[in-house]
Formats: structure tokens, C-alpha cells, sequence
């Protein structure tokens, strides 16, 4: 079972900005007997010496955790981001949502699952959403196919599309987590029975004020815009 842990990763020496400031309160906000973990310190992470890793981690987490101290191919922060969510799934377990990602329904049903995984769209399963339970062998092949992965153009996709097919791995539709296109602005028009987090990606085109009347009424709440 996923431990009802939620993870979320913010490297930067400024705050978050406002509005992702609300997003993360629309997460605690629907989970208060969930343990809620911002994980801001990168250099603690990394560090053997520094890190909350403790010394019964395996040692491929220190070797992969290593390279994101460096200039090398996986050293621009959102790559050194999509490897520390998977460390952090792996040693300790829970779900990891990007700081974007507003919460309308809680969580709980997932954690019966083995691996959560999220589309974006029919063709690519992406990294905004990954839940799994702690020292996962589904995480860890995840790991390490990411750092087998070219680098092209200062990026490495994370696409786990092809990867997921190989393992015979389920992701969630994108109505789950992800209920729009990054092309279109009806990104609020797209939500269904089953939405349980929107990736605002663009958050000028989010009006927070709707974003929580619609959390309250998917939650059989009178909206009153009142909560964030």
C-alpha cells in the first residue's frame, strides 16, 4: 500500500510564487491526515553528509542523487527535480505532485495501488503525478532508464510512455490528474467525475476563486470560495 504521504519540490532560494502558494494550500486543504512534505533543501538531498537519506539507503540513491551536484548532463534543475521525486518515492514512498497542480478530489483510492502514473495525453504518461510504494522495483527501473536517457538540447524527456508498455504498466487517463491540453485554454471545461488534480501549467488563465468553488461542489461542499 502507498503510505499517505505527499511529496512536493521547490529549489529555489525565493518562495513560491502566489499562486502556486494556493495550489499547495488546496492539497492540505483536502488532505489534513495526510503528511504533507516540501522538500526545499537541494543540497541536503544530495549529500551524503547533509541528506535525510539516512545510512540504510541504497547506494545507487547516493550514485544518482551524486550527479545532480554537477554540470553535467543532468544538472539543469527540472531534470535534477524529476530525478529527486523518483529518489524521494523510492525511499520513503507516498505521491509526488508538482507545486502546480491544484487538488479537487483527495487521494485516498490510489493508495491501494502499486505505481500511480498519470497521462497527459493518450501518447505520453508524464512525471507531474507518480505515486508508489517505498523501495518500489518499478521505481528504481524508473530511475535508471531516466538516467540511460539522451540529453537533448540542455532536456531529457520524461516521457515513460514506451517504458510503461515494456513493463506492462497501467497509467491513469488524463481526466485523473491532467484534464486539459497545453494548447487550449478550456483547461476548466474538462473536468469529469473522476478529476482529482488540475496541472495549471499557465496560471494566468486559472481564476482561483472558481478553482475552489469547484473543489467544494466535486466534494459535495456548498461553494463558498471561502478556503486558500
Amino acid at each position: 500500500m502507498i503510505p499517505r504521504t505527499i511529496h512536493q519540490i521547490w529549489i529555489s532560494e525565493a518562495p513560491p510564487k502566489p499562486f502556486l502558494t494556493k495550489c499547495v494550500k488546496s492539497v492540505k486543504h483536502l488532505h489534513p491526515h495526510w503528511t504533507y512534505r516540501l522538500h526545499r533543501d537541494f543540497t541536503a538531498m544530495y549529500d551524503q553528509r547533509l541528506g535525510e537519506l539516512g545510512e540504510t539507503s541504497p547506494a545507487f540513491c547516493f550514485d544518482v542523487l551524486g550527479k545532480l551536484g554537477g554540470r553535467g548532463p543532468h544538472s539543469v534543475v527540472a531534470m535534477q527535480t524529476d530525478i529527486l521525486r523518483l529518489v524521494l518515492l523510492y525511499l520513503h514512498g507516498g505521491i509526488y505532485l508538482d507545486i502546480d497542480m491544484w487538488s479537487i478530489r483527495r487521494l485516498d483510492s490510489f493508495v491501494r495501488d502499486k505505481l500511480v502514473l498519470m497521462r497527459i495525453t493518450p501518447a505520453i504518461i508524464g512525471e507531474g503525478l507518480i505515486g508508489a510504494e517505498a523501495r518500489s522495483d518499478d521505481i528504481k527501473d524508473i530511475i535508471e532508464w531516466y538516467m540511460r536517457q539522451p540529453n537533448v538540447d540542455g532536456y531529457v524527456s520524461m516521457n515513460l510512455e514506451g517504458l510503461a508498455l515494456e513493463r506492462g504498466w497501467n497509467a491513469y487517463g488524463s481526466d485523473y490528474f491532467c484534464p486539459h491540453t497545453r494548447t487550449r485554454n478550456d483547461n476548466l471545461y474538462r473536468m469529469t467525475s473522476v478529476t482529482h488534480t488540475i496541472h495549471c501549467w499557465k496560471e494566468h488563465i486559472y481564476h482561483v476563486p472558481r478553482l475552489r468553488r469547484m473543489t467544494q461542489i466535486a466534494n459535495g461542499q456548498t461553494p463558498t470560495g471561502s478556503y486558500g
